[in-house]
C-alpha cells in the first residue's frame, strides 16, 4: 500500500501480512484485527449515487493491491467526501499517516 499525507508530503509505501501480522507497515497487528473486524468488505467502494455530503477530510490518499481473503484487491481511497471519509475510517489502522512525531492513523 501506498499512502500519501497530501500537503507535498513524501508518500509512503507498506506491505502488510495477516496471520500472523506482519510486513513493513508500523502497526501491523491494528491493521490486521481491524480488517478481520470489519462487518463488511472493508476495500469495497462507494455505490454510484449514493448522496455524500460535502464535508472535505484533506488531501490525502491511499491506494491498496495485494490479495484479502483470497480475492484480489486494487482501490484508492481519498478524504474528499463524506463518504469517502467514512470509507477511509473504516481502515484507518491500515491506512497510517506518517508525520513528524512517528505515525498516527490519519
Amino acid at each position: 500500500m501506498t499512502v500519501d499525507a497530501g500537503a507535498g508530503a513524501t508518500p509512503t509505501a507498506w506491505t502488510l501480512t495477516c496471520d500472523p501480522p506482519g510486513g513493513s507497515h508500523p502497526q501491523a497487528v491494528a491493521a490486521c484485527a481491524q480488517l478481520e473486524a470489519s462487518k463488511t468488505d472493508p476495500f469495497a467502494k462507494t455505490p454510484a449515487g449514493l448522496m455524500c455530503s460535502m464535508i472535505y477530510g484533506g488531501d490525502q490518499t491511499a491506494t491498496v493491491t495485494g490479495t484479502f481473503h483470497g480475492r484480489r484487491v486494487a482501490t484508492t481511497f481519498a478524504r474528499t467526501n463524506g463518504c469517502e471519509v467514512a470509507r477511509w475510517q473504516l481502515v484507518s489502522a491500515l491506512l497510517v499517516i506518517v508525520t513528524g512525531g512517528g505515525a498516527g492513523a490519519g
